[in-house]
């Protein structure tokens, strides 16, 4: 007789009734030992405790988990860094709670790697001891020296004060890793470090020298020479446990280093002083000279922090204007600038500055214009060490500075522009100041001041056009709508006659100045430009037959008409025209129905009649689908003759393009919709007579879409789509109508069925049945018989018919699984026998035997759906166990798993299992621990057609099953049990 056995995932706890973590400790006892009984017995002992939360389990750890161990006291303490890091809780998303066990890699989670820990011989082992080290101590496990074979607790301690690991721990790990060769240094530091247990502000390290660079210096004082330099690291900000060190802002920060007279005589009074004045970081030593000095930062006296005047004040060695009254100004706005940097002053060198123009005079002397590459200061940046800057590459006017010595904060106040900064022409060695207008309306930089910016950059060559463009432009603070441009001829193209006037079409490269619906700007910052967002626009180009006499009135007579952009000038015949767009007389804007005439000249049906009547319909087509187009036939394909009615031919086609959806100003052309649509083409008997009335007579059956014309028989016809009579628009049932000529059952009853059905679709396509073809069905296998004959089980590989999408039916349920059952009687096929069955799909024919076969969804009788045990119930023909009890039995375990997977059992191959080892004997038998390649049922894949499992290699105990034949539910509850 065969040998069956139970597999069970692993031992239920007696205490718990569950799967806890004694039980996963307990799956790894046989992983491990400390080669001494009475450690292995002691560790198992904490963890076998462990039920709910594990803290209070040991763990054996390898000695090859520690690295850098460095022993205090031979053989007795050290300190080590352990590679995988104490067992810890995660937050697990999928289950909302936290968790130590990690069921997918079947193992512990750790999240602190590398952590350290200390290292203590270990003398004696009893719970008591273990309890009496946790007062002072986080106890991780136990350990043992190859070398010396001593057994070692691997510990970290608790601060007496905090009662949990805190700063000052994490400090005396390191006190180790660093010396300042000076024993009152090395106290002083230590001493506050061990203080800082919640707030890291104050604290102190020792800093190596080389950890210092671009060291310069500065000045003296009382304690003697002071430098500046950049501090690599930057100052302590908080712990990472993940890298086991600490976090730290501020990476090349600007440091102050100032000489440690009497080191000796460090004490906390002095180090609280020195904080009057000083961020104070720590000390170092210069490795030449031997001198220790304290490494500090100035505290602004007003702010009492590192504010924007210390970190202009760090940066006064960095420059020099070769002018000591311009240096002292500078600096004397720039040590004023606490919080506010609106207003602060720089230095700013002359080869920062290109692109310099002469564009006039005033009372300083001349005036130039010049891009600023770096822009003005914005803010500090704390990550680089370094002032933000906005609008790089901005425009700034420069002006002579004639009396440099003379600088006051007075006359800097009487300025009325924005004041960035002074530099120096190198060649005729003039000091000038960098400025940009203000607008007096707005008192800051405007639109109209961006717009001024550019005069120097164009002209129409006509002083009377330059004067009304740039007075319209001065005048556009706020809304640049209204303004008008000069527009160079060379960023038309595809410039065409339009025939209605001297009118010409053309597309404007750059498109008209607008701002984003997002942005609350028209310029662009970044790019020191106008943002733009309809390039290639369709303007009409119009003759401006008197350009002398531009007034505002005559701009707002045009505009009332039309979108006036702006003007340009025909370099061939010299003409000047304005740059417009017609307006909606209805809408009073560029509707639908302007975009539509913009296109006229790009089309026609050589018969004046159509177009007139196309055109017609555009121009009054507020809403896009009330408009015809123009339909080249080219644009139709797999052209199919189909009936004949009232109108003559009817042909099915497929139309390239789909039908108008809206405008995209962005690619100026039509979005449409339902590419390589369905349509119907049906003569147009007499163009001639087209009316608004006969269209919309159409229109009741039908979906007008637009003409076309057969190059070959010159015959005109109505490109349409068949209204649903009941919806009153193309519904499912009018899809599936389209597809009538593309299958065929071979018998006309089911086909008039499966068509009766999908015409009564409208808006729920799965209540249709389709012909399916029998190679879409695959893994066809025999299970049953019925009245109706034989039964088989196979996958579907389309599956279901969900909704129409991209002109074909959008489908769930790939390779689902399907019943087949023989149709006897195709001719006696109705709606109520097909309510008798279990949820239809379709039908389909089995080419060999010529049967007809119903394809069912096989809904659960209890559940009216397909449940987990109809799921299960398909594949009752895939497996077998070799023992009829034990199959029925599983079989029964599944078809009551309707919504649960609880309490369901499976057959499982023996080759799913790996590392079999024997454990022990119970009343069953021996018993064995494995690991299973799947993992347990979660449930079911409707993508994958397929279980989901969770657990993937999970441990399992196999026990051996002495009575297959007497197995019963109520011995399954008490397995469970």
């Amino acid at each position: 007789m065969d040998s069956f056995g139970l597999v069970k995932p692993y031992e239920i706890c007696g205490k718990c009734f569950r799967l806890c973590h004694a039980v996963r400790f307990q799956q790894s006892f046989k992983s491990w030992t400390s080669g001494d009984d009475d450690v292995d017995k002691f560790i198992q002992g904490t963890q076998l405790s462990a039920h709910k939360g594990v803290n209070e389990a040991l763990e054996w750890i390898p000695y090859d988990r520690l690295y850098n161990i460095k022993y205090i006291a031979k053989d007795e303490f050290g300190k080590a860094n352990w590679i995988d890091g104490n067992i810890s809780s995660k937050y697990v998303r999928k289950y909302n709670y936290y968790s130590y066990w990690d069921d997918v890699n079947q193992n512990w989670i750790r999240n602190y790697p590398n952590m350290f820990v200390n290292l203590k011989s270990l003398n004696t082992l009893a719970f008591e001891s273990v309890n009496k080290i946790k007062i002072e101590y986080e106890f991780y496990g136990i350990t043992q020296d190859p070398e010396t074979k001593n057994y070692m607790m691997v510990l970290n301690y608790k601060c007496e004060e905090c009662n949990k690991i805190c700063n000052a721990i994490r400090f005396r790990h390191r006190f180790i890793d660093w010396i300042s060769n000076n024993d009152g240094i090395d106290k002083f530091i230590q001493g506050i470090q061990l203080k800082s247990h919640y707030d890291l502000r104050g604290v102190l390290e020792w800093i190596p020298y080389d950890k210092l660079y671009d060291i310069k210096y500065i000045t003296k004082d009382e304690f003697g020479e002071v430098f500046r330099a950049n501090w690599i690291d930057g100052n302590i900000s908080n712990w990472d446990a993940k890298n086991q060190n600490w976090k730290r802002d501020n990476l090349n920060m600007f440091v102050n280093l100032k000489s440690l007279n009497t080191p000796n005589d460090l004490t906390f009074e002095l180090a609280n002083k020195i904080k009057i004045e000083y961020e104070f970081y720590g000390i170092t030593q210069d490795p030449e000279t031997k001198n220790y000095m304290l490494v500090l930062n100035h505290k602004c006296e007003a702010c009492n922090k590192i504010c924007n005047a210390i970190r202009f004040r760090h940066r006064f060695i960095d420059w020099i204007s070769n002018n000591d009254g311009i240096d002292k100004f500078i600096q004397g706005i720039q040590l004023k600038s606490h919080y506010d940097l609106r207003g602060v002053l720089e230095w700013i060198p002359y080869d920062k500055l290109y692109d310099i123009k002469y564009i006039t005079k005033d009372e300083f002397g001349e005036v130039f214009r010049a891009n600023w590459i770096d822009g003005n200061i914005s803010n500090w940046d704390a990550k680089n060490q370094n002032w933000k800057r906005d609008n790089l590459n901005m425009f700034v006017n420069l002006k002579s500075l004639n009396t440099p010595n003379d600088l006051t904060f007075e006359l800097a106040n009487k300025i009325k522009y924005e004041f960035y900064g002074i530099t120096q022409d190198p060649e005729t060695k003039d000091y000038m100041m960098v400025l940009n207008n203000k607008c007096e309306k707005c008192y800051k930089i405007c639109n109209a001041i961006h717009f001024q910016h550019k005069f120097i950059d164009w002209t129409s060559s006509n002083d009377d056009i330059d004067k009304f463009i740039q007075d319209i432009q001065i005048s556009a603070h706020k809304d640049v709508k209204e303004v008008l441009e000069w527009i160079p001829y060379d960023r038309f193209y595809d410039i065409k006659y339009t025939e209605f006037g001297k009118v010409y079409r053309a597309n404007w490269i750059d498109g008209n100045i607008s701002k984003p619906s997002w942005s609350s700007s028209y310029w662009d910052d970044v790019e020191q430009n106008w943002k733009r967002n309809n390039p290639n626009i369709f303007v009409n180009l119009k003759s401006l037959n008197s350009p002398n006499d531009l007034t505002f009135e005559l701009a707002n007579k045009v505009k009332f008409e039309y979108e006036f952009y702006g003007i340009t000038q025909n370099p061939e015949t010299k003409n000047y025209m304005m740059v417009l767009n017609n307006k909606c007389k209805k809408c009073n804007k560029i509707c639908n129905a302007i975009h539509f005439q913009q296109k006229f000249i790009d089309w026609t049906s050589s018969n004046d009649d159509i177009d007139k009547f196309i055109q017609d319909t555009q121009l009054s087509a507020h809403n896009v689908d009330e408009a015809l187009e123009w339909i080249p036939y080219g644009r139709l394909y797999d052209i199919k003759y189909i009936s004949n009615d009232a109108f003559g031919k009817v042909y099915r086609a497929n139309w390239i393009d789909g039908n108008i959806s809206y405008w995209n100003d962005k690619n100026q052309n039509w979005i449409r919709k339902r590419i390589n649509m369905l349509v119907k083409l049906k003569s147009l008997n007499t163009p001639n007579d087209l009316t608004f009335e006969l269209a919309n007579k159409i229109r009741i059956k039908h979906r007008f879409y637009g003409i076309t014309l057969d190059p070959e028989t010159k015959n005109y016809m109505m490109v349409l789509n068949n209204v649903c009579e009941k919806c009153n628009y193309v519904c499912n049932a009018i899809y599936f109508q389209q597809s009538f000529i593309y299958w065929a059952s071979g018998n006309d009853d089911i086909d008039k069925f499966i068509q009766d059905t999908q015409s009564s679709a409208h808006s729920d396509a799965r209540e249709a049945l389709e012909w399916i073809s029998y190679d879409r069905l695959y893994n066809i296998k025999y299970i049953a018989a019925d009245e109706f004959g034989s039964i088989w089980r196979a996958n579907w590989i389309d599956g279901n018919i969900s909704y129409w999408e991209n002109q074909n039916w959008k489908r769930k349920d790939q390779n689902v699984s399907v019943i087949l059952k023989n149709l006897v009687y195709s001719k006696n096929i109705s709606s109520e026998l097909m309510k008798q069955l279990n949820k239809p799909c379709g039908i389909t024919q089995d080419p060999e035997t010529k049967n007809y076969m119903m394809v069912l969804n096989n809904e659960c009788k209890k559940c009216n759906k397909i449940c987990n045990a109809i799921h299960f119930q398909y594949r009752f023909v895939d497996w077998t166990s070799g023992n009829y009890d034990i199959d029925k039995f599983i079989q029964d375990t599944q078809l009551s798993a309707h919504n649960y997977m609880r309490g369901v059992l499976e057959w499982i191959p023996y080759d799913r299992f790996y590392g079999i080892k024997y454990i022990s004997k119970d009343e069953f038998g021996e018993v064995y621990r494995a690991n299973w390649i799947d993992g347990n049922i979660e449930y079911w894949d409707n993508e994958n057609q397929n279980w989901e499992r969770k657990r993937i290699n999970m441990f399992v105990n196999l026990k051996s099953l002495n009575t297959p034949n007497d197995l019963i539910f109520e011995l399954a509850n008490k397995v469970v049990c």
